[in-house]
């Protein structure tokens, strides 16, 4: 069994019992923009004066409809009420303003990073059960992933088809091999020695020597990365 943290970004799309790979979709995310309102503007109030006027503030959730802020005088009545569904993120008393933080229409769909059966959903994170598995320590590592392992040579003349979504395992490589698994459309890195040039792959190193021996001589055909725990595990 391997243990997987969730992401807390959006709606989980896998269930337990479920078999799935690396092109099951696993979390639907909304995209979110800001959206800044001038509301000094809106009820004839001075800039620096706005906070005497919210009934909202800062980190509230907010619905369409809501009384954002309102201004009472002897001469009127102004209120606004909110256009959106949101999060208050910013009040500026400089300008007057206010951002509110809402949800687009666009959507996106992340596919799973591991590949296997769900055995149970709990408290933010996944139960994978596997065939096989191996963990080893990381010294370092950017993020959470995982997926189909290319364990590379030097000699090897490889090809967009072999390398394209792999994360490539070798313990060290030229500045030359590495542009070129980048080009011919590589997912990640890992490696026992630090890379030559910089990159925007995710790039895992790997703690011990002797793991890094252990990882080539099994040569299992997947991974997964996991960055609060340091660890990856090797598995089929």
């Amino acid at each position: 069994m391997i243990v997987i943290d969730i992401p807390q970004i959006g709606n989980i799309l896998i269930k337990p019992g479920q078999v799935v790979d690396f092109s099951t979709p696993f979390i639907e995310t909304a995209a979110q923009e800001d959206v800044k309102i001038q509301l000094s503007s809106h009820l004839h109030v001075p800039s620096k004066k706005i906070f005497s006027f919210l009934k909202k503030f800062v980190g509230e959730e907010i619905k369409k409809g809501d009384v954002i802020a309102e201004h009472k005088s002897f001469t009127g009545y102004r209120k606004y009420k909110s256009e959106f569904d949101g999060i208050i993120k910013e009040i500026n008393h400089e300008d007057g303003s206010i951002t509110i933080q809402i949800k687009s229409d666009d959507e996106e769909v992340i596919n799973c990073h591991f590949k296997g059966e769900i055995h149970e959903i709990k408290d933010e994170k996944v139960s994978l059960k596997v065939k096989n598995k191996k963990g080893y320590k990381l010294k370092e590592t950017p993020d959470d992933h995982g997926g189909n392992v290319l364990y590379f040579d030097p000699q090897m003349a490889v090809t967009e088809e072999m390398v394209r979504d792999k994360i490539i395992v070798a313990k060290s490589l030229t500045g030359y091999d590495q542009v070129k698994l980048e080009t011919l459309g590589a997912l990640g890195i890992i490696t026992l020695e630090a890379l030559q040039e910089e990159t925007e792959l995710a790039t895992t190193l790997i703690q011990e020597v002797n793991d890094f021996e252990q990882i080539i001589a099994q040569q299992l055909p997947y991974c997964i990365v996991n960055k609060k725990d340091s660890t990856i595990f090797f598995y089929e």
